[in-house]
Parts: C-alpha cells; structure tokens; sequence
C-alpha cells in the first residue's frame, strides 16, 4: 500500500532508539560525504515463500545485484527436499549467494536439500568478509500440526552449542531464523499476543548480533531492536513482501546503513 519503506535508526544512546520511517529515503548522513570510501553490502532476506515464486520476476535485477540472499524459513509449503530444490533452482539463476533455514512448514527433508545445496546455516558459522552468518531451522510448536516444530528446550541446546562453533568475535555475527524471538514488533500476533521464542532472545541479549533475520509470523512484518541488534521480519514472500538490508563497513566498523520493508 505504501510501496517500500525505509526503517533507519538515528544515532542515540542504546536505550533512546527512535525508529524513522520514511519512503526512499536513506539514511547514516554523517558517512555521505565520503561514501566512496566505504564498502556496502546489501542482502535480500525472503521468508515465508510458501512454495510460491510467483513474485520473482519483480525482483530480478535486485536479486541478481544483492550479495546476499537469505531464505527465512517456510521455502515450501508442506513440501520436502524436491518441493524445496524445485524452489531454489529458479533463485540460483539470479545469485548463487544463497543461504536459508527451514520452517515450521517444511518437512525435515528440505534441511538435507539445505545441506546437499551447501547453503544450510543451524550448527555452522558461514564466514562472509566481515560477517559471519549462523541459523536455526523451524519453530516453536503452532496451533496446528505442521511437520518442523521445536521446543524452547532444543532451541537452547542448539544455542548453547554456539560457543562450540569457533566463531571469529571480530566479525559481526547475523543471525538468521524462522521462529522470531520473544517481545518485539515481529513476533506480534494481530491480536498483540507476542508468541515468539525466549530462547532466541536470551541468545540474542547474550551475543548481540548485528542483524536478525527471521519470518513465521506473517502479519509481524516489520523492525525492532534487542540492544543493540535489528531484528527484522520481510513478511511473507508468497504475497510480495521481503527485505533489502545495507550493510555498511568503514574502517573497522560495521553499520546498518538501511533496512527497507519492500510489498
């Protein structure tokens, strides 16, 4: 309704973060003047495919200009590894710089299409330049059986093993996922409930990732912060939501230049 949006956060202190909502409009003015000196990076995060590639054609040259393209979970819709690759295939003919977690709605198989692809996240550290990205596969059990849910207790097991993954700490880690965590704008239910996980926050509030990408919650679209790190949910790429985020590094710093809500 609103074509994309742009969501920046003004420099404050950590507990004065206002978010700045604003069409095309960037933002990180204090690095215009010597933008030529800085290195971008720009990923599409989608989620909640659902089995759907109905809006690719949209994006294409924004999906072929990205360097990075993160699937969020629910690439099928109840389907497995074939319904999967068959999904996949069409994205790799814009960018091969693919890598995604599996959702609630898909059956574990996709987590081994995931795996043979090389493109798979939970238990790993996918060094990028000066990110490292890791992940987490499904969700938290839903009002409806679907065939990847997960408790609270194997999400911590998961997240306690991370220390085990030999993560490089001068990297600014990203973390992808479907489940949101608890107690932000993106794991909001219409009728405000918040329905997200707290042991993707605790993990969150301990590590502070830059950036959180996550999805599930459809009508969670949108932006938040836990300290210092900027979750963000797309909303659901089978009806024509995902999301553009900048990354920005200048000297031996890494910012988030623009996070831009695209229906």
């Amino acid at each position: 309704m609103f074509g994309d949006l742009v969501f920046g956060f003004i420099p404050l202190p950590a507990f004065l973060y206002i978010p700045v909502i604003c069409a095309h409009v960037k933002i990180n003015q204090r690095t215009r003047g010597f933008m030529e000196h800085i290195s971008k990076l720009s990923i599409i995060a989608l989620s909640d495919i659902h089995g759907s590639t109905s809006a690719l054609q949209s994006l294409d040259n924004s999906l072929s200009d990205a360097d990075l393209i993160f699937l969020c979970g629910d690439i099928t819709h109840f389907g497995g590894a074939e319904a999967a690759a068959g999904l996949i295939e069409p994205l790799k003919i814009y960018n091969t710089q693919l890598y995604g977690v599996s959702g609630n709605c898909d059956y574990p198989a996709v987590n081994n299409c995931l795996v043979q692809e090389n493109m798979d996240l939970e238990g790993k550290i996918r060094p990028y330049g000066r990110i490292s990205i890791t992940g987490l596969n499904g969700s938290l059990p839903c009002p409806g059986l679907t065939p990847n849910e997960r408790s609270e207790s194997e999400y911590t097991e998961v997240l306690e093993n991370f220390s085990k993954l030999h993560y490089n700490s001068s990297t600014d880690l990203v973390l992808v996922t479907h489940q949101p965590p608890y107690g932000t704008a993106c794991d909001r239910l219409c009728n405000g409930r918040h329905v997200g996980s707290h042991a993707i926050r605790r993990f969150i509030e301990k590590i502070q990732p830059l950036i959180c990408f996550t999805g599930h919650i459809h009508e969670g679209i949108g932006t938040d912060r836990i300290g210092r790190t900027v979750v963000v949910n797309p909303g659901p790429f089978h009806g024509g939501h995902y999301a553009t985020v900048i990354l920005r590094m200048a000297d031996n710093t890494t910012e988030i230049s623009d996070v831009i809500l695209h229906s």
